[in-house]
Parts: C-alpha cells; sequence; structure tokens
C-alpha cells in the first residue's frame, strides 16, 4: 500500500507568542518531524488493552500509525513526580499502571480544517526518552519519577498502546495530523501558544497501487548482516504463477528476500511483530537456478500465535531465499526478524548458573509479550529473559556495563509472567545506559532476570553479575571515635572485639540495610581487633 508524507515536512500552527508569569518554567513543543506515519492494518480481540480504553473497535482495522515526541524547551524541568502521589494519574488495571489522560489530544483534520475524527491518546510514563539538546544534564526522570528535563523529550513510538488513529471509515485523500501536547492548559509553561503541531500527509485508496520493489523473486531485497530486523509490506504484491502453497496454504500475495549465510549452524526466522496472518519459507537457491525448499510455517500455534517462524542449518556461502506471504492472501506490514535472540520469550529463558560469571547476548528482534511487566517502571519493548538458581544466601549484583544500548535490568521470582514478584530493578542510572541492581538472594530460588531497552532501542547485551562478600570497614575519625562499616546481605550482625585475637566479647550490633549499615565506638580504647558474626 502506497503512502507519502506531503511535500517535505511539517508546520507548527498558533506562532503568535504569550508569556506566563512564571519566571521559570517548562515550555512543551511536539517535535514534527519524528511523527513519521505510515498505514497499516491491524486485528483486535475484543478483551484487548486498545478495545477497553475506547481507542479502537475489536475486529480487523485500518490504522494511521505515527510517533510523538515531545520537548522541553523551556528554562525549567516539567516534573510531575510520583504518579502514586499526582492526583492527575488514575490507575489502569488492564495495562497495570497510571495513566495521565490529558497530556496530549490527537485529530485528523481534513483540508479546509474540519475534524475527520479524533484519537484517544492516554499518556502513562513521561521521561526523558531523548536528549535533543547536547548541553543538557544528564537523564533524570522516569516512570517512577515523572517528567521531561529542559533539552530533553518523551518519546511515546509506534509499539506504544494507543499511538495510533483508527481510520477505517475515512476515505482517501489528502489530510493533516493534528497533534496538541497540554490541550487544557493544566501545565504552568512559558508559552502556551506553541504546544499544536500540523503535519500533512496522504491516506491511500484500499484498493492497491503499486506492488513493493521485492514483489518478484526476481528483484529479492538482500539481507546483507544478522542478527537484523527487516521492516516491510505486502500490500498490492502479487504471487507468481510458479510459486508452490507455503505450508499448505495458497497466500497471494508474496515478497522475496536474498540472504548469503556468513557462518554454518542453525539459524532462526520469524515474523512477529507483523499486522497480518503470515506465511514464511526459506529455499536454499543452486548455483544452477533451483530452489530447494529448506522450512516453512503458517502458524507458530494455529489459529492462536498467528506469526510464522521457521529454523534451518545454513551452510556459510550458501544463498538462500526468504519468502513472506499473507494467509489466504492477507496483507499489512511485516516484521521479518532474522536470526531473533533465542531467549526472547520468557518460556524461553537462558539458563545461566555459579556464584559469579557473565554472558553477551543481543535483543534484536525481541519482543515484548503479553501480560510482561514494565521493567524497572519503564516500558520497553526488546527484552529478553535469562533464569537463575541462586547457589548459596547472599548478596549479589548484576550489572549490563559493555551493553550497546540505554538498558533497563529487572529481577523477579515467580513461575509465569503473570504471577511474578519483583525483586529488584535498574532503569540505566549506572552511567553510560548501564543498568545495576544488587539483591539478598536464597540458596536454590530461581530468579528471572529481564534484560530490556528504553527508547525502542536494540543491540549487543553483556550481562555480569557476581556474589558479594560480607565485609567490615574501620575509619579512626578526627576526634578519635571509631566507626565500623559492614556491608554485605541484609540483617542484624554481632560486632565483636578484643585486643589479642584470641578473647572476642561482643561490643553492641550493626543492622544492615540495603546492603550497608555502621556503627561508631568510643574513643581513646587503645588497639582493638573487630569481626562481624553473620545473622
Amino acid at each position: 500500500m502506497a503512502f507519502r508524507t506531503v511535500g517535505w515536512g511539517w508546520i507548527f500552527v498558533h506562532c503568535s507568542l504569550s508569556f506566563s508569569l512564571f519566571a521559570s518554567a517548562p515550555d512543551l513543543l511536539i517535535w514534527g518531524p519524528s511523527a513519521r506515519p505510515y498505514v497499516d492494518y491491524q486485528s483486535f480481540a475484543s478483551d484487548s488493552c486498545e478495545v477497553r480504553e475506547g481507542c479502537v473497535q475489536p475486529g480487523l482495522r485500518r490504522l494511521l500509525h505515527f510517533e510523538t515526541e515531545s520537548r522541553n524547551i523551556g528554562s525549567a524541568d516539567l516534573v510531575f513526580g510520583d504518579p502514586n502521589q499526582n492526583p492527575m494519574f488514575v490507575w489502569d488495571p488492564c495495562h497495570g499502571h497510571f495513566h495521565f489522560g490529558q497530556f496530549t489530544t490527537y485529530r485528523l483534520l481534513r483540508q479546509d480544517g474540519s475534524v475527520a475524527l479524533e484519537g484517544r491518546k492516554i499518556g502513562f510514563c513521561l521521561e526523558d526518552t531523548i536528549q535533543w539538546d547536547p548541553n543538557a544534564g544528564p537523564r533524570r526522570y522516569g516512570c517512577t519519577f515523572q517528567g521531561i528535563q529542559r533539552g530533553w523529550a518523551d518519546r511515546y513510538t509506534y509499539d506504544v498502546p494507543c499511538q495510533f488513529l483508527d481510520i477505517t471509515s475515512v476515505g482517501p485523500g489528502n489530510y493533516i495530523l493534528d497533534m496538541t501536547s497540554d490541550p487544557t492548559n493544566l501545565i504552568p509553561e512559558e508559552n502556551e501558544d506553541n504546544n499544536n503541531t500540523q503535519v500533512p500527509l496522504e491516506i491511500p485508496p484500499t484498493d492497491c497501487g503499486s506492488p513493493p520493489a521485492n514483489d518478484p523473486f526476481a528483484a529479492a531485497l538482500e539481507i546483507f548482516s544478522v542478527p537484523q530486523t527487516v521492516y516491510g509490506q505486502n500490500n498490492c504484491a502479487t504471487k507468481e504463477a510458479w510459486e508452490p502453497l507455503y505450508d499448505g496454504n495458497k497466500g497471494g500475495r508474496s515478497v522475496w528476500y536474498r540472504w548469503v549465510s556468513p557462518f554454518t549452524r542453525r539459524i532462526m526466522i520469524t515474523t512477529e511483530g507483523s499486522s497480518f496472518d503470515t506465511l514464511l519459507a526459506a529455499f536454499r537457491f543452486g548455483s544452477d537456478g533451483s530452489l530447494t525448499l529448506v522450512a516453512a510455517n503458517d502458524d507458530v500455534v494455529p489459529t492462536v500465535i498467528q506469526y510464522s517462524q521457521i529454523q534451518f542449518d545454513a551452510v556459510a556461502g550458501a544463498e538462500y531465499r526468504i519468502v513472506v506471504d499473507g494467509y489466504d492472501g492477507a496483507s499489512g506490514s511485516i516484521v521479518l526478524n532474522m536470526d531473533p535472540p533465542a531467549n526472547d520469550d520468557f518460556g524461553a529463558c537462558q539458563t545461566i548458573s555459579g556464584q559469579s560469571g557473565s554472558v553477551t547476548g543481543h535483543n534484536i528482534g525481541a519482543t515484548r509479550e503479553n501480560n510482561e511487566p514494565t521493567h524497572a517502571a519503564t516500558y520497553g519493548s526488546h527484552s529478553v529473559w535469562y533464569c537463575w538458581t541462586a547457589p548459596r544466601n547472599g548478596r549479589f549484583e548484576w550489572s549490563t556495563a559493555g551493553s550497546g544500548f540505554d538498558t533497563l535490568l529487572a529481577v523477579y521470582t515467580g513461575n509465569a509472567l503473570n504471577q511474578l514478584t519483583p525483586v529488584a530493578s535498574d532503569d540505566g542510572t549506572a552511567g553510560g545506559g548501564a543498568s545495576l541492581v544488587r539483591f539478598s538472594a536464597t540458596a536454590n530460588t530461581v530468579y528471572h532476570i529481564a534484560v530490556d531497552s528504553r527508547g525502542n532501542a536494540t543491540g549487543n547485551i553483556s550481562l555480569q553479575w557476581t556474589y558479594l562478600p560480607v565485609r567490615l570497614a574501620v575509619r579512626k575519625n578526627s576526634n578519635g571515635t571509631i566507626t565500623l562499616t559492614l556491608t554485605g546481605d541484609n540483617g542484624t550482625y554481632t560486632i565483636q572485639a578484643c585486643d589479642d585475637l584470641k578473647s572476642w566479647n561482643p561490643i553492641g550490633t550493626v543492622n544492615v540495610l540495603n546492603g550497608s549499615g555502621t556503627t561508631t565506638q568510643s574513643a581513646n580504647l587503645g588497639r582493638r581487633f573487630y569481626r562481624a558474626v553473620g545473622p
């Protein structure tokens, strides 16, 4: 399906200036060039959150997708704080987090300015996502303490629920996407007249125009490297007369890809994230032009999980042709995941072990599952899972230092996504986008560790963990007193002292909380040795 943005960009309206009486205040502006709208089809179950919250009707719907980047161009931070304590936020039991319903409104306008339809976008997390001003400070706000720092922007990406307009009943033609931040002026701003942004666009007819470039086999789109996620569509594609059935279905709208394997090993390919019921197959392409089928699939779980998944043993230097079609000729947006991580799903977590260690991986092509929690109170969409059985009681540290993107890290106990108990989490506060958590583990308990990303990022993952032994540090203060600092597992420890390393006597206790505790001893006690006895 052809779709294009009319002209070259975007426009702002309401250009007259008015200033608030605040000496220093935030100022919100929706950055038009980041909208990047496109049209596709998507099916919604009657019990989906999007239907229950009034964003869309159940069934197959035609959607206008776009992104919203809300920049704070003012002289002060926009601070909402803890949503639990802010009356503008309301708890949503469907998504399992708080919603702020008056942050942004979306409308589709006709060329004469009349309203073709209005959308329903519900905010849930306002945070520092994109640092558009290089002079801005380090990230400050997340989902647990919300806001947008000056010089930063909050971005709602395509995959955020309700980030679309339902255009099923809208005819083709030229329109204007109208986006307004803080439509009722609840937020004191330096300038209340720059909150509206408009993006001109064209909605194509529902019937077919030009087919995609990789519609014919001879024009297969080359995939140069893996892992990789390739986006496309098969609207208006056709099926050539010689093409066979794919996993027993006739299809009808096939598109083709070409890949030369750089390695000899097993590879997985999926269409998870595509907007329609897909068919997927791979052929080995011979030097004589022959095609040999190596794998084909309709549904991962027939009629239940309707994306496709294949695996086969690739051979270094061999050329493969990969085809994506629609079941009974279905069409829409294609997401082709080449070599996605095997530990994408909670149920396929990668087993790791030991008191300390490290693993590498990636989240390219990983997805968010239904009922998956929001890791570190920050919405992510490319999570992978690890499972680890604690080898002993004790305090452990986990870090994603060295990963190639801004990470989220969360640790849970529990055996199902909808029955997890949070243990520890971090949204990348360790510096450089790395996350770090510490927690007291119980021997033989299974912990599930999720690594996800902020801002829809993907890349390589480095995950390290290590046991933190109990340590007692002694410092003599300027007034002669002694400060004893104990780091290790939480609990109450007995401090013992002696002067001959033989006769130890208790002198007090230290309560360790969050990995650390202190106590102070009197001055002028002479030479002494100290030790801690665990709880």
